[in-house]
């Protein structure tokens, strides 16, 4: 689950055309801190947390199939 929303995220910031800058900006935390979760992600730990996905899903625009899926256990 954890890689699959680092590659969502990844995926949506392409499709949207957003920077880590500007996920740091809705997050309310710093670009390095973004880059250092999206790596964290890809690597299997788990350094988003839930507020965190929550509202990216929400100022991503998130599917219902897509919360579920991530959101999965």
């Amino acid at each position: 689950m954890i890689i699959d929303f680092s590659r969502w995220l990844v995926g949506k910031m392409r499709e949207k055309r957003l920077y880590q800058t500007d996920i740091g900006e809705i997050l309310g935390i710093k670009q390095q801190s973004v880059s250092r979760k999206i790596a964290g992600g890809m690597e299997g730990k788990d350094v988003f947390h839930q507020g965190e996905m929550i509202t990216l899903f929400k100022e991503l625009e998130a599917t219902d199939e897509e919360i579920l899926r991530l959101m999965k256990l």
